[in-house]
């Protein structure tokens, strides 16, 4: 830290900030008179008052009322009031409390009783003592505020005082009790008068001493100049002072004014604003830090800085408060505070330093709350996350489904060649049976990326749920108890109804090992109204109708960490061999391709709840593929022009086809494809495409083929699913297509339904 700082100097008035800021002073009230009438009516000696004038001695009066905001008085040499004045409820109070003590209405025969008791207290405790001394006073009310006193002389005598009170009225209420009894007023109205009051800070107070002094030695000017009738010059400096009194009224009430607007930008400010001690003990926090991280004021009194900070950052906010006492500001800081209600909050702001000869006053921070906007941040990285693997999946599946075409197609065909007797036989049926199942991994990745073909249609959810109950409660085993509670009006949604069933079996499984002691399944369904407050409290949803799927059981649970992290593709908590860690990203492609959303609410100890919700109100087109189950392959004599850019895709299918009596011609791409036809005199009765191909994809092949050759039947095969197809413009409605993997069977029996059927 250097060893001194400077600062510049400023011509602000003394009002300083951190004491506007931290007791929230507003002006004084117009300053009153007391309800018994002016005292300067009782002045016999009028020495003072006559000299000076009464006016302006209640101008010099009020003066420090505006500073102080309590009483201030001027006394002459013998007692005699020549200006008085009460500017809070509470010395008003006070003395016409202590007035009415004296049993009369005469102010002459009441100061004579000797029960005026603030009379009593502000001329002997004070003024009189400040003649006597011929110095300044500073004394102690006996009702608990403070009156500080100075000698008014002229001419080389005692010829009066001034006094003013200040200082915090008494807040115990057993002194407030005992005030109330001794001057009989209601001790609730003192105690509220009390609270009223709003002391100021010291050096407005030192400010005020000084001016008492300075007022003091005018009015021994004004005396002196009257009395040796050298009146002209002293009252040339009168009006000047009136002048002086009159600009720095107007000055202060504008102060007082900007102050206000200034407290009104800072508490309706959104950000959050604090001012700090330089050991990290709370000035000021305004509305909107109360509000965020949920402290009382008086909680605040008993916090630090120090105290509020996540402990993940804790010396990272250390060094930063340390760099702001040495350099005198920081310009970014990233910080995580909790709140009282535990919850973390995320700020971003910067903080600087106040110093006064070189030693630092205070630190002044500006916040700004961004923990939704990281969330929605970590939310969008994570979608994209998801999206750049899904794209990756559904490539590597499309391209794998190319191999396992070749696989499935020969070894289907050697299949039906060899006898069942064949040594070969159960090899090659080891081979073809790693190829189905190859084909079902596929589809769990074009699941996950949101590719795999769906076979939408109305389901009621509780049926699926009713239909899988016995399969899932043998699936949990004995242990694990499987409850439902369906709610029987429920709409039905537009799903794929085998999906459903993988959704809910991956879930089970999930429960299952999360629950190895035993417990309790618990399936849930509901029709629920999203609105727009619901959309607040789970981002990225949209309002309407959804059919809710609740699956709850009572297992171990999980982190926040590892919720965070359960919808990525191979992240499994489960030891080697025992998870692949597709199951929930499978979930969660399911979901997504529904149109629905999931969410994940559980932590160690008590349990994980799934709740995923599938629109009911969205409108779906079912493309279902064409499934055949014949396992015969019926001959043809058709000639086929068969066009796809992989070479053992065309080599299967070729090899599947000419057996059975159709003449096959092969293309790479589409443009190979019209450069063969263009040669070719014989017919083209169909066109077996692959959609997605270089340099010409299948549709556009189709549709350029078509004008020449109109007779020319058109089937399609892709690895992707129709509708993604359909979504990105690539295939249009009323198109077959087959799906990869192709089996020998379902090529042959569909395109014998296509060429005698008539399709197109």
């Amino acid at each position: 830290m250097p060893a001194k700082h400077t600062c510049k100097k400023t011509k602000q008035p003394r009002h300083k900030l951190e004491w506007m800021l931290r007791a929230g002073q507003t002006a004084s009230s117009p300053a009153a008179l007391p309800s018994y009438g002016t005292l300067a009516g009782l002045n016999t000696s009028r020495r003072i008052l006559n000299a000076v004038g009464e006016k302006t001695l209640a101008a010099l009066t009020e003066n420090f009322l505006d500073l102080l905001g309590s009483s201030a008085a001027i006394y002459e040499a013998n007692g005699d009031y020549a200006s008085e004045f009460q500017a809070t409820g509470w010395c008003r109070l006070l003395s016409n409390a202590s007035r009415n003590l004296c049993g009369t209405g005469d102010n002459t025969a009441a100061l004579r009783s000797g029960k005026w008791l603030c009379h009593e207290a502000c001329w002997h405790s004070v003024a009189k003592i400040a003649i006597a001394k011929q110095g300044p006073v500073d004394i102690a009310c006996d009702c608990g505020i403070s009156h500080y006193g100075v000698p008014v002389l002229a001419n080389g005598e005692v010829v009066g005082a001034m006094t003013f009170a200040y200082g915090e009225t008494p807040a115990s209420p057993r002194k407030l009790q005992k005030i109330a009894e001794r001057y009989q007023v209601d001790a609730d109205e003192l105690a509220r008068e009390s609270a009223a009051c709003k002391s100021r800070p010291p050096f407005i107070v030192d400010l005020a001493k000084k001016q008492l002094l300075r007022t003091a030695t005018i009015l021994q000017q004004i005396i002196e100049g009257q009395e040796k009738e050298d009146f002209r010059q002293t009252r040339e400096e009168l009006g000047q002072l009136r002048t002086e009194l009159l600009i720095r009224n107007r000055a202060e009430k504008e102060l007082r004014r900007n102050e206000e607007r200034f407290r009104d930008l800072i508490e309706s400010a959104s950000d959050i604003i604090q001012i700090l001690q330089p050991d990290g003990r709370f000035l000021f926090v305004n509305r909107s830090w109360e509000e965020t991280l949920g402290y009382s004021p008086e909680e605040l009194a008993n916090l630090s800085i120090f105290s509020l900070i996540d402990p993940d950052c804790g010396e990272y906010c250390k060094a930063t408060f340390r760099k702001v006492l040495c350099e005198g500001r920081v310009d970014t800081i990233k910080t995580t505070f909790v709140a009282k209600n535990g919850r973390k909050i995320i700020l971003e702001g910067s903080a600087n330093c106040k110093f006064e000869a070189g030693t630092p006053q205070s630190i002044r921070c500006i916040f700004r709350n961004v923990t939704e906007q990281k969330k929605l941040e970590a939310q969008f990285l994570q979608s994209q996350k998801m999206e750049a693997i899904g794209r990756l999946a559904g490539g590597v599946a499309h391209d794998f489904n190319n191999l396992l075409t070749t696989i499935i197609g020969y070894s289907d065909i050697v299949l039906r060649q060899l006898p069942d007797m064949h040594p070969l036989w159960d090899k090659i049926e080891a081979i073809n049976s790693a190829g189905k199942k190859s084909a079902a991994l596929t589809r769990q990745l074009l699941a996950f990326s949101r590719k795999q073909v769906l076979e939408m249609k109305s389901v009621n959810l509780n049926k699926v749920i009713r239909d899988l109950s016995k399969m899932m409660q043998r699936l949990l085993g004995e242990d694990v108890e499987l409850k439902s509670s369906l709610e029987e009006e429920i709409s039905a949604i537009m799903a794929d109804p085998v999906q459903l069933e993988q959704i809910l079996m991956n879930l089970a499984v999930n429960s299952r090992d999360a629950m190895p002691n035993g417990g309790e399944l618990l399936i849930e369904t509901a029709g629920i109204h999203v609105d727009d407050d619901y959309v607040k409290l789970h981002k990225g949803m949209k309002p309407g109708e959804y059919a809710l799927l609740s699956v709850t059981d009572t297992g171990e649970g999980m982190t926040r960490e590892v919720q965070e992290q359960i919808f990525e593709p191979f992240f499994t908590t489960k030891e080697e061999g025992k998870g692949t860690g597709l199951g929930l990203a499978t979930i969660y492609g399911i979901v997504k391709q529904h149109n629905g959303y999931i969410y994940v609410n559980s932590g160690p100890g008590r349990g994980t709840s799934f709740k995923i919700f599938f629109p009911v109100t969205e409108r779906f087109r079912a493309y279902p593929p064409v499934r055949l189950q014949q396992d015969d392959m019926p001959p043809g004599n058709a000639t086929i022009l068969v066009v796809d850019d992989s070479a053992s895709v065309r080599q299967v299918i070729s090899d599947t086809l000419q057996p059975l009596g159709y003449k096959i011609f092969e293309a790479a791409n589409g443009k190979q494809a019209l450069e063969l036809c263009s040669r070719l005199e014989e017919p083209v009765n169909l066109l077996l495409t692959d959609v997605i191909m270089p340099k010409m994809n299948g549709p556009e092949l189709a549709q350029r083929l078509q004008q020449s050759r109109p007779e020319t039947k058109i089937i399609f095969m892709s690895g992707y699913a129709k509708d993604v197809l359909m979504n990105q413009g690539v295939l249009k409605n009323g198109f077959i297509l087959l799906d990869k993997p192709l089996s020998p069977a379902s090529l042959a029996n569909m395109l014998r339904l296509v060429l005698t059927a008539g399709h197109q």
